[in-house]
């Protein structure tokens, strides 16, 4: 999965990103984002690069409410073109579901 959200060289100058309409949107010098919050709830968008700190990685957190109440959060920052579009979005929901299992 790395290999699709991230490139060692840390700042990619014509970075492309994925909005919240899934369309292509220009990122110079930042990283793209997603957020998922359950099923439904995505936000995608740029966030800057930092001099030194590195916003790469993947975080995922969830409650510890029963079902169907619990609430899985997926967020992440990538720096390669369009990972946090809807493709690469769904090859991390099956290997959060995978890691579950």
């Amino acid at each position: 999965m790395r290999q699709h959200l991230y490139t060692p060289n840390s700042h990619v100058s014509d970075l492309t990103c994925s909005d919240n309409q899934n369309q292509t949107v220009n990122c110079p010098n930042e990283f793209c984002q997603l957020i998922r919050k359950g099923i439904s709830n995505v936000d995608r968008r740029c966030v800057p690069q930092g001099k030194s700190a590195n916003p790469s990685g993947i975080i995922i957190s969830s409650n510890s409410m029963e079902e169907p109440d619990a609430e899985t959060i997926v967020s992440y920052a990538c720096n390669k073109v369009m990972c946090n579009g809807a493709e690469i979005d769904i090859q991390v929901q099956q290997l959060h579901y995978e890691v579950q299992q």
